[in-house]
C-alpha cells in the first residue's frame, strides 16, 4: 500500500509541474515587452 500512494504523491507532482510550466509557457507567450507586463497593473 506504501507504494501505491507513494506512486500516487509522484504523479501528482508531476502533473502538478506540468501544468504551471505550461501556464508559465502561455504567459510568457503573451507578454512581448516589459511595458505590456507592467502596463496591466
Amino acid at each position: 500500500m506504501q507504494s501505491q500512494s507513494s506512486n500516487i504523491s509522484i504523479a501528482f507532482f508531476f502533473a502538478f509541474m506540468a501544468l504551471t510550466l505550461a501556464i508559465t509557457y502561455w504567459a510568457s507567450k503573451r507578454t512581448k515587452t516589459t511595458e505590456t507586463f507592467f502596463g496591466r497593473w
